[in-house]
């Protein structure tokens, strides 16, 4: 008899331990903003429910969030391969055949150039510093152009370096929609990071972490991170259906190929995927079904935001880390402040501390690279 119950409570143990395993395989809004809420926590110190979005900013910006340093070293790692490019671009038809395809502007290039912009070398970090004369960190007055002014972003008559990128970002996506523009604005990115990987530029972190101020009132509450966290997964899903020509709801692979630009002299299948698309393909495509659903693509969406978001509500949780203010996290400081899986993540040696910068891209990757795992074996 003892023997019977054991076999079942081990049966309902594995069982548990597979859901468990299921479910943190695969990311939910839920999820993400308890990834968040912890850290929003952490910063809330009157307990009402609500944090000033500058304050957030303040919190994570020397973290790395939205730094420069976080895009380049993501545009080296994770280039996206960019949608159908102005000018003069070779891609593949879906036949498989080449095409020379005749677009507006110069080279769109997608994701590729990170937060930089593209190929048009456009960075918004930069350009707001043009702008902020007095070098407050804050456009105000005449520091905020024509293009900004009346927009949602200078309601109160200030524009915060986030809310500048994100701007941009929603430039870029418009002109992303019209056709190619020198400052990178082409067409969207296909390509993603891996499993699980992130291509999101600093300009799209600014502007999720904007997006969380739904209401516009400089606040943020827990409420208004979760729709927010929900109406990014669906614009991205939305826009990656746009390779959905036929309207049947998923994208078979001769879609998919119709928007790669294969290099001159690439191998190209019958499909007309060469190998990188062929494999991403092959990811994304969960049941190996031959077509890319809708449901394949939200889940894909789902894991890449998580990484983000999880790796934003370490930035929250963590933000007084640098006790000493040296602007570097010793592995003391890690221990001290963080949870433990944190700690392992990043396994800081005692002789080598991160630079306080560098914590959020080196997280992000390090999740990324640990989701991937997952997902191989």
């Amino acid at each position: 008899m003892r023997t019977a119950v054991f076999f079942i409570v081990a049966i309902a143990a594995a069982s548990t331990a597979s859901a468990i395993a299921a479910e943190s395989e695969s990311p939910s809004i839920d999820t993400m903003t308890a990834s968040l809420e912890q850290g929003f926590q952490a910063l809330d110190q009157d307990h009402d429910g609500k944090l000033p979005l500058l304050e957030v900013i303040k919190a994570v910006r020397p973290l790395g969030f939205g730094a420069q340093a976080e895009a380049s070293s993501e545009a080296r790692g994770n280039q996206g391969r960019g949608g159908n490019r102005g000018g003069r671009g070779q891609r593949v038809g879906e036949a498989g055949r080449d095409q020379r395809g005749q677009g507006g502007g110069n080279r769109g290039g997608g994701n590729r150039g990170g937060g930089a912009g593209g190929r048009g070398g456009f960075d918004p970090a930069e350009r707001f510093k043009s702008f902020d004369q007095d070098g407050d960190g804050v456009l105000k007055g005449s520091e905020i152009n024509a293009r900004l002014t009346g927009s949602k972003y200078a309601e109160d008559g200030e524009v915060s370096l986030e809310e500048f990128q994100a701007a941009f970002e929603e430039m870029r996506a418009q002109m992303a929609s019209g056709g190619g523009h020198s400052h990178g604005g082409g067409g969207p990115s296909h390509g993603g990071g891996g499993p699980g990987g992130s291509s999101a530029t600093t300009s799209q972190d600014a502007a999720l972490l904007v997006s969380f101020d739904g209401n516009r009132d400089r606040l943020i509450s827990i409420d208004e991170i979760k729709a927010a966290l929900q109406k990014e997964v669906d614009r991205q899903t939305l826009e990656k259906l746009k390779l959905d020509k036929d309207g049947d709801g998923q994208v078979s692979k001769a879609e998919y190929a119709a928007q790669i630009e294969a290099e001159e002299g690439t191998e190209l299948d019958e499909e007309g995927l060469d190998r990188r698309s062929r494999m991403t393909f092959s990811r994304e495509d969960a049941d190996q079904d031959g077509v890319i659903t809708k449901q394949e693509i939200t889940q894909q969406v789902l894991r890449q935001l998580s990484l983000r978001a999880e790796a934003l509500g370490y930035c929250l949780l963590l933000a007084s880390v640098d006790a000493n203010d040296d602007e570097k996290i010793s592995a003391d400081e890690l221990k001290k402040a963080a949870p433990s899986e944190l700690v392992e993540l990043l396994s800081i040696s005692a002789e080598e501390p991160l630079a306080r910068q560098s914590f959020y891209p080196t997280v992000r990757r390090r999740l990324a690279r640990r989701a991937s795992a997952i997902v191989g074996s």
